[in-house]
């Protein structure tokens, strides 16, 4: 029991745990768990030296007992012996250990062949403890409670015994067993029991667990549906409803679950099938690319198969200096041989290690052994440091490198909350080492391995276009925050239909089933609708306007003077720009000619922005030194289909973001008002997107219409009523019966 302690309000017992609801709560409960946790322990350690309870390893307790059980009046010798070990040198420290002449003070946790090893989580405590010194642990643990005003849970105290049925059996009253059944439930390591969420105990435990994560998914997955619009349910998916549902699952058995991967597919099912409810079309290629990073190209829909060795390596790694402290003290009490768990520790690790690197490439592999090398010195100093006091505030966090076709893709997939531009991250750690870094890190590597699968696979089905869309998509300066961005409060925000489109796009999806003709050309449309990046010149010229006044919006801030479609630049009818600005070139005015170039173009020539720029510079030759003349340069702004901007327009805008933070009189930060920036043109261009295939596609009849808007402009009259049903079954014969005589 604990108590919310609030102004004005009596405290009331809460019967749930000590750090929940509580603003202080994790604080008052581990300090309180530790006073109580070490009178229980000091109880039983003087029980041991008066004699009435045995100490570990029954060949050692002569040697004990010359160390331990000494008179009363010679605690203070102890003491003096304790304090002359913590001032030895550390060479002498680990001379003593090697020969297990340890000294231990009295008030030491950990006393030598003591029995007892207590590890806490706030209120969730693993002790380790000689089968004998159970029952007088638990009773000096609830006495030492009564002093705290606190009360423990007989339901959810487990004692585990390693030991078999028939042990349990033969040592039932020297262990106390009916006692101890009164006092905790009782239970053997193969049966099923859970340790800070997750279920441990034999393999049927862990599947059971999982899937009932799995059903708990289905389930709220068939509720978030009321939400009645794709993007806000995607991001709800995802963020709530993805891999986090069960990381800490994988983090313990990751490795293991792999070897049975079906108990995995149930997870990665669900999200493939809300995937091709809310995006119709997706392809085995489409969904592979999904589950990839959004930074390349995917829409960070993380599967559990892919993230089960991350997971479970990183988890080992990072824990593992910490389990071997554990077996330290805990050999230090008497209860385990060091060496037999370190061995399995060992095993254990580098099994996981070896499956993680068979599923890399070559090049991510040695990329990922510098990392793992990195990864365990680092997270060893994090544990001695923290140990010493010290904090991790200095450990330096390692990032692993990778390349795809020579083009860097990092320097860090770090998807946290402190980047408008990124995917929001519920496990983002700092810069503190953590699990979620080295996991993350570890993904990232192997992301890039099924990327380079993917492309492979793309190059074999001739999908050239989706080929070049993905080299377009991890460009570092493409924006994604759309992908997530649901307040239009800050920022705005795609129609519901303009996002499904743009999503379908971006996946490859199969938008289009059917022969029918563009409505515009009269060419029979492709499935993937990529007849449309080329052909609807009026939709456009639109949303090349928006992404004007998008960028005018932006420039106003440092420049109020901004205007469009300036006339009379040079001395002939030709407008060689959209904005004229003093805010795009340091100490000239510049006359900026904005174009959405499309990769599909033939005259993109593998590089629609540098080829766009090119094209714009040699049509504008003969007025550029006008223009020069007049003191204004003349600067192209391209931005690809898939709003990757050309290098020009990447400094122009840095350029014009910094001189509106300094000039807007308030405290700004000109890498958010960049990053928002880049945003609303991002909206711009997948609207122009958006509206460019809906202009190819056949229009909808005036049926369509109604049954979709239940509006039809057609006036009824009688001859629109439906005919009787014998009459239409004549018409319809006789339809075919010409076609057949035809």
């Amino acid at each position: 029991m604990s108590y919310v302690e609030q102004h004005d309000i009596e405290p009331v017992g809460k019967d749930r745990g000590a750090e929940q609801g509580d603003v202080d709560g994790p604080l008052e409960c581990s300090l309180t768990l530790g006073q109580v946790a070490t009178a229980a322990r000091l109880d039983v350690h003087e029980s041991q030296r008066r004699g009435d309870l045995p100490w570990a390893f029954e060949g050692e307790r002569s040697s004990v007992e010359e160390d331990a059980r000494l008179p009363y009046r010679d605690y203070d010798e102890r003491l003096a012996k304790a304090a002359a070990w913590q001032s030895a040198t550390p060479a002498a420290r680990r001379e003593a250990a090697g020969r297990r002449a340890l000294i231990t003070d009295p008030r030491h946790e950990i006393q030598k062949s003591g029995g007892i090893a207590d590890f806490w989580y706030l209120d969730d405590g693993d002790i380790l403890c000689d089968p004998l010194l159970v029952p007088a642990y638990l009773r000096a643990f609830d006495e030492a409670n009564k002093q705290a005003g606190a009360v423990r849970n007989t339901k959810k105290t487990e004692v585990i015994f390693y030991a078999t049925r028939a042990e349990l059996t033969t040592n039932s009253s020297l262990w106390q067993l009916e006692e101890l059944r009164r006092q905790a439930t009782l239970l053997t390591p193969e049966e099923a029991n859970f340790t800070l969420g997750v279920a441990v105990g034999g393999p049927q435990a862990v599947a059971e667990q999982l899937q009932q994560k799995v059903e708990v998914v289905r389930a709220m997955h068939s509720k978030i549906v009321i939400c009645q619009d794709v993007q806000t349910e995607n991001v709800l998916s995802k963020q709530s409803l993805g891999i986090g549902r069960i990381n800490h699952i994988l983090r313990v058995h990751g490795h293991a679950l792999l070897g049975n991967p079906e108990q995995i597919r149930g997870f990665d099912d669900i999200a493939k099938t809300t995937l091709d409810r809310l995006f119709p079309g997706l392809s085995s290629n489409g969904h592979e690319q999904a589950s990839l990073a959004c930074k390349v190209g995917g829409l960070g829909r993380q599967r559990a198969v892919d993230t089960a060795l991350p997971a479970n390596l990183s988890a080992l790694i990072l824990a593992a200096p910490k389990i071997r402290s554990m077996a330290q003290a805990a050999q230090l009490a008497g209860l385990i041989d060091e060496q037999r768990l370190q061995a399995q520790l060992d095993r254990k690790v580098q099994a996981a290690h070896t499956a993680y690197l068979e599923g890399l490439g070559d090049l991510e592999k040695r990329c990922a052994e510098t990392f793992l090398q990195k990864a365990r010195a680092a997270a060893e100093e994090q544990w001695l440091r923290y140990c010493s006091g010290g904090g991790s505030e200095a450990v330096q966090t390692p990032a692993s490198v990778a390349l795809v076709d020579d083009d860097e893709v990092g320097p860090s997939l770090n998807l946290s909350t402190n980047s408008e531009d990124e995917a929001p991250d519920v496990e983002a750690g700092g810069r503190r080492l953590s699990a979620p870094h080295l996991q993350r890190e570890l993904s990232r590597l192997f992301d890039v391995t099924r990327l380079r699968t993917l492309q492979s696979q793309l190059r074999t089905e001739c999908a050239w276009e989706q080929l070049d869309r993905l080299k377009e998509l991890r460009h570092k300066e493409v924006s994604h925050k759309w992908l997530w961005h649901l307040d239009s409060r800050k920022g705005s925000v795609l129609s519901e239909a303009d996002y499904i489109a743009n999503v379908q796009r971006r996946l490859g999806a199969r938008i289009y089933e059917g022969s029918e003709q563009c409505r515009i050309c009269g060419a029979v449309l492709d499935p993937y609708l990529e007849h449309s990046e080329t052909c609807a010149t009026a939709e456009a010229t639109k949303g090349h306007y928006a992404c004007v006044r998008s960028l005018v919006e932006g420039l106003r801030l440092a420049d109020p003077q901004v205007c469009t479609e300036p006339r009379g630049l040079t001395n002939t009818q030709t407008r060689p720009a959209d904005i004229l600005t003093t805010a795009a070139v340091p100490g000239r005015s510049a006359a900026l000619d904005v174009c959405v170039a499309s990769p599909n173009a033939a005259a993109a020539r593998g590089d629609a922005a540098e080829a766009a720029f090119k094209r714009k510079l040699r049509h504008y030759r003969r007025v550029i030194p006008q223009l020069a003349a007049a003191g204004i340069a003349f600067r192209p702004l391209i931005w690809t289909a898939d709003a990757r901007p050309h290098p020009a327009a990447v400094r122009t805008l840095k350029y014009a973001a910094s001189l509106a933070a300094t000039r807007s009189g308030v405290q700004a930060d000109s890498s958010s008002l960049l990053s928002r920036w880049k945003h609303e043109i991002t909206i711009s261009i997948l609207r122009r997107r958006a509206a460019m295939s809906r202009a190819v596609v056949p229009r909808r009849n005036a049926m369509a219409e109604w049954l979709l808007t239940g509006v039809c402009e057609d006036a009824p009259s009688s001859e629109t009523r439906a005919m009787e049903l014998d009459v239409a079954d004549d018409r319809e014969a006789a339809f075919w019966q010409a076609r057949a005589a035809e």
